[in-house]
């Protein structure tokens, strides 16, 4: 899960400087507090489990 938080910048500036990212879902400190953000944030990370991550893939050592 990515979360953007874009700190002391609007989404105006983003827009500006990437238009790319401008249809990104996303909380800026411009317009909230960090705590507002994390009081946001928080339900979202405790109703979602988390999905179990791959084993890691074993490494071929090649050499003789």
């Amino acid at each position: 899960m990515i979360l953007p938080v874009w700190h002391n910048i609007s989404k105006a500036e983003v827009t500006e400087q990437s238009p790319s990212l401008a249809g990104t879902v996303a909380r800026t400190t411009a317009d909230f507090t960090p705590e507002e953000i994390a009081d946001e944030i928080q339900p979202l990370l405790n109703s979602k489990p988390r999905a179990p991550s791959a084993p890691p893939t074993p490494h071929r050592d090649d050499t003789p």
